[in-house]
């Protein structure tokens, strides 16, 4: 919301504060991936790559993290190549 009305510090600020909060829950792992991986969205359009591609790598572990654990899901798989190119973008831009 705070993105489409042009407030994107504010919405950064926000997206900060609600992955510190899934980060230390430690609870649902998956989830916190997904979040991790809209945040890098957005943070790569706002041109902070180097924020970006810190938090490219903890996503990419993330998801290793839950394959390795057993889960089988496909798209964890699918989601942790996209994550890989992402990475690759950034480091290339930069």
């Amino acid at each position: 919301m705070l993105e489409k009305q042009g407030k994107k510090t504010e919405a950064a600020n926000n997206y900060r504060e609600a992955l510190a909060i899934q980060r230390a829950s430690r609870d649902n792992r998956r989830e916190f991936a997904y979040s991790l991986v809209k945040f890098v969205r957005f943070l790569r359009e706002q041109g902070l790559l180097a924020e970006a591609e810190a938090l490219s790598r903890e996503t990419i572990s993330l998801f290793d993290e839950l394959i390795q654990n057993g889960a089988t899901d496909i798209y964890l798989r699918q989601e942790q190549a996209f994550n890989h190119r992402v990475l690759g973008e950034l480091l290339a831009s930069a």
